[in-house]
């Protein structure tokens, strides 16, 4: 999806922000730049990366890895709020109560990540109510990240209701319908 929009938008730079030090030069990443979270708890690493782009970029989207479904139409529409000047945020929250995305232009304090307790419900609350003093927060729709085998069935519904699935989301498809199946599972990276 990154590359999608990337080929759309010069100003597009995706990357890789990998949490392992020891697999930020895995050639499972090869495709694009990479940085490395750093140490410590989810709020301190989504602080050091977002901070980290920001200083380089104008604008930063932070895109979890667990919603598959994703669109380039709505990362589109992330960037497109962004480039409205009364919202320097940007969010897409995850029907768990987290959240998939989270974009801004502004600086984040390192204690608004930090006061954010994660997989919560109520997760994506938190991070508004942190942000709330650092300006407007535009919404995008909520997805289905998948954190646990149950989020399987939601996620095979949200893909199969793409109206232009890419390759890689046609896969996940048909190997979301053979596990649903029964039928033996075929490994790829």
């Amino acid at each position: 999806v990154a590359r999608k929009v990337r080929t759309d938008r010069a100003d597009f730079h995706p990357y890789w922000a990998v949490a392992e030090l020891d697999a930020v030069d895995d050639g499972c990443w090869s495709d694009l730049p990479r940085c490395w979270q750093g140490d410590g708890g989810l709020g301190e690493r989504l602080h050091r990366v977002y901070d980290n782009l920001l200083a380089r970029h104008e604008r930063v989207l932070l895109v979890g890895a667990d919603a598959p479904q994703l669109t380039a139409d709505l990362l589109q529409r992330a960037l497109a709020a962004l480039d409205q000047p009364a919202t320097p945020f940007v969010l897409g929250e995850a029907d768990d109560g987290g959240f998939w995305l989270f974009g801004g232009r502004r600086p984040v304090p390192e204690t608004a990540w930090s006061s954010v307790g994660y997989s919560q419900a109520d997760t994506a609350m938190q991070l508004r109510a942190a942000l709330q003093v650092q300006g407007a927060i535009a919404t995008l729709p909520s997805l289905t990240d998948v954190d646990e085998a149950t989020d399987l069935a939601t996620l095979a519904d949200a893909l199969s209701g793409l109206s232009d699935p890419l390759p890689a989301q046609q896969q996940l498809m048909h190997w979301l319908t053979a596990l649903d199946r029964g039928l033996p599972q075929i490994g790829a990276c």
